[in-house]
Formats: structure tokens, C-alpha cells, sequence
């Protein structure tokens, strides 16, 4: 679980309970509920944007099983630290499904029984959310070294000026110092984040 997400659902829970309220049961999914999750409790309060409209959902069941949903950042080329996951178990009727079950093939809007039912859902789903990769289980000088590496070929082939305006091709004792930087610069910038 996430401590800030936690402080996000007690400052917005209202307002989700209030999306279920106006939203007809048939159009709930597992997916779309953790969609308004994100968008009306977490983003708002932690200032992060999870791209709700690029959650990628692994199903290996069949007319029951477990949805592992993963959710990027919302910014170019996420890296390994930028993916939220959770995840929910699903079965074939309203007997071994929660949803359906909560749900019992109403397609009206929810009575306020059913209102709190779908928020034990959604707290359930927030309170599985993990970090695919916790940045305390990161090894720092691992990533730095094997960034480095990843653009050091490019780094050779740089040239730079000198004083007298010369275009010279940058040593690989320099490139590797480029490298370097670059790498730790990246680490600063994800630790911020």
C-alpha cells in the first residue's frame, strides 16, 4: 500500500462516492473504476498523473481468475520506477464475482447500499497498489553503471569546441565522464519524482 494514496482517499473519497452515485452499474468494469480511482482520488491530491488512458490489464484466466493492472506515469517513455500496479479477482457470475455481485445485473444507478459496496471495491483495489519497482529495493550504483554503459557508443562520437572555436572529437576519458554525469543526473531527477 501507499501511504500517500491513503491520505488521497480520505480527502477525495467523498467525490468517487458521488461518481458511483451518477454512473450506471452497467458501465462499471475493474478497469474503469480503477480509472475514476486515479483520476478522481490519487492524481488530484498526490500532484502525480497516472495515464488512466494507458492501463495495460494481464488476464490469464478464463471465465474466472485474477486482472493485474499496471499503470504508467503519465509522461514520455516511463521508466521501471514510473508503474503503478494492483489487482483484482473476477469470476463468472454474480455468486463468485464482487462486481457482479454488487452489481446484480442492475444497469440503474446504484442504491446507496450498492454506493458503498463499489467504495470497499475501490479501496480494496487502492490498497493493493505497490510501485512495480520501490526505489528502496533499486541498487543506484547498478543502474548508474549499466546507464552508462547504454550511452557511452553515442558519447564517443560527440565533439565539442574548444576556445579557438576547433571542432574537435571529445576523448573517451570524457565520454565516460559525460556518461557518468548523465547517468547520476537521471538518478537525481528520479529520485525527485
Amino acid at each position: 500500500m501507499i501511504d500517500i494514496f491513503v491520505h488521497a482517499w480520505e480527502k477525495n473519497k467523498d467525490a468517487l462516492a458521488n461518481w458511483f452515485r451518477q454512473t450506471n452499474q452497467n458501465e462499471l468494469s475493474y478497469e474503469k473504476i480503477l480509472k475514476s480511482l486515479l483520476e478522481i482520488v490519487i492524481n488530484p491530491f498526490t500532484g502525480e498523473k497516472w495515464n488512466v488512458n494507458n492501463i495495460h490489464i494481464i488476464d490469464d484466466g478464463d471465465y474466472q481468475g485474477c486482472q493485474i493492472f499496471i499503470v504508467p506515469k503519465d509522461t514520455y517513455q516511463p521508466s521501471p520506477y514510473q508503474y503503478l500496479t494492483t489487482y483484482q479477482y473476477y469470476g463468472s457470475c454474480s455468486g463468485c464475482d464482487l462486481l457482479e455481485g454488487i452489481r446484480g445485473y442492475s444497469d440503474k444507478l446504484p442504491s446507496e447500499e450498492q454506493v458503498k459496496e463499489y467504495m470497499l471495491l475501490a479501496l480494496h483495489l487502492l490498497q493493493r497498489c505497490k510501485y512495480f519497482i520501490q526505489y528502496d529495493t533499486v541498487d543506484w550504483s547498478s543502474f548508474r553503471r549499466e546507464v552508462a554503459k547504454d550511452i557511452l557508443p553515442a558519447m564517443i562520437n560527440w565533439h565539442r569546441t574548444n576556445e579557438a572555436g576547433a571542432n574537435l572529437l571529445i576523448s573517451k576519458e570524457e565520454a565516460v565522464k559525460l556518461a557518468i554525469e548523465y547517468a547520476n543526473e537521471l538518478i537525481k531527477q528520479l529520485k525527485q519524482e
